[in-house]
């Protein structure tokens, strides 16, 4: 069993509108701000450096932002779709947060799951409400996670990071 890094959510990305963070074998995408071509090669790159490290590995997304969950255009789907191909071949496990509430949050989640089920992806996948259900959620689908005795560090250090301010980009 690999041994946890001491410090729990270091960076792999951190700037104004996404922010990745790594746990161990769990890549954190914290989307902030559109998603853009951009944005999905920082995650490309991140999953390809955790899954080097760590094999497998598992993805939870936080949509934080209500553009980060708009429609995006054609080229940042397809391109999307590309990422998502890539992921399927390293994952165990993906999970989406959307924290929003009231019938808007509730709306955008059920939506979020019909795209899941309707794209058969083999890599298991939910949508949740809250982090620490994602976080539970993902630390059950690996038996073997260093994770486990330390998921409610995990979950703090996770909303922490979700609450605080995105870094401005170096310019």
């Amino acid at each position: 069993m690999a041994t946890l890094e001491p410090e729990l959510g270091r960076p792999l990305v951190d700037r104004g509108d996404v922010g990745i963070f790594e746990f161990h074998d769990l890549m954190v995408a914290m989307y902030r701000g559109r998603i853009t071509v951009d944005v999905l090669k920082a995650v490309s790159a991140s999953q390809r450096r955790l899954h080097e490290v760590h094999g497998k590995i598992a993805g939870l997304t936080l949509l934080l932002s209500t553009e980060s969950f708009s429609r995006p255009d054609p080229s940042v789907r397809q391109y999307g779709e590309t990422v998502s191909n890539e992921f399927d071949g390293m994952a165990y496990a993906s999970a989406i947060v959307l924290t929003e509430s009231g019938l808007h949050g509730a709306l955008v989640r059920s939506i979020l799951t019909g795209i899941q089920l309707t794209s058969r992806r083999p890599v298991p996948q939910k949508v949740f409400a809250g982090i620490r259900e994602g976080v539970e959620w993902i630390v059950s689908r690996n038996a073997e996670s260093v994770l486990t005795p330390r998921l409610a560090e995990v979950q703090r250090r996770i909303e922490t990071l979700a609450a605080k301010p995105a870094r401005k980009p170096v310019r």
